[in-house]
Parts: C-alpha cells; structure tokens; sequence
C-alpha cells in the first residue's frame, strides 16, 4: 500500500528542514516526509574536520554558512539546541589543501 503524506519537502537543507520544523510546530498531526538526495543533511552548509597545527578545526566548505545577523535561523538554532561555532572573516588562517599558494 502506498503511503499518504499531508506535506512532501524537497530538500534537507536550510529550508526544508525549517519549513518541516514550522509544521510540525503548527499542526503535530502533519505527516511530513522530507526527501533529500545526498547522504547527509544541511544542503550548502557543510563544514568538515581538518587537522592544524594547533589540533583540528572546523572548516565551511559550503556556498553558505550562518552568522549572527541572520536572526531568525539563529533564533531557529537556539530554539532547537544546535551548537554553533565563532565565525572570523578577519586574520590570516589559511587551509592550503594540495596545491601552490601565492
């Protein structure tokens, strides 16, 4: 038999992944399915583990990231208990990965 969905998302990222959040705060009795073609969450945000020289690091690699102006995911964080990490866009921390620097 197939299966009935009230809501079908398209998308595990940033906001697919709140609109099924908003729903379900709305309406606990929504059938949600959220679908998503890679093996992980978060769409263009990724960040990954590398090591440093002072240990390991959290580095984004992906298109986007949040910080603190964008108030509303950042109430959505707080709202849920993700932990966030300190963003620098200031200093000279470079990740050389494989190839020549100039």
């Amino acid at each position: 038999t197939a299966e009935i969905w009230d809501v079908v998302i398209v998308g595990a990222g940033l906001s697919g992944l709140s609109a099924a959040h908003l729903l379900r705060k709305r309406d606990a009795k929504l059938k949600i399915l959220v679908l998503e073609g890679k093996d992980r969450v978060g769409g263009r945000t990724v960040s990954y583990e590398i090591p440093a020289a002072n240990g390991a690091d959290l580095w984004d690699f992906g298109g986007q990231w949040v910080t603190s102006p964008q108030t509303h995911i950042m109430e959505l964080i707080k709202e849920l208990g993700l932990e966030v990490y300190p963003q620098f866009n200031t200093g000279k921390k470079v990740l050389h990965v494989g190839g020549p620097t100039s």
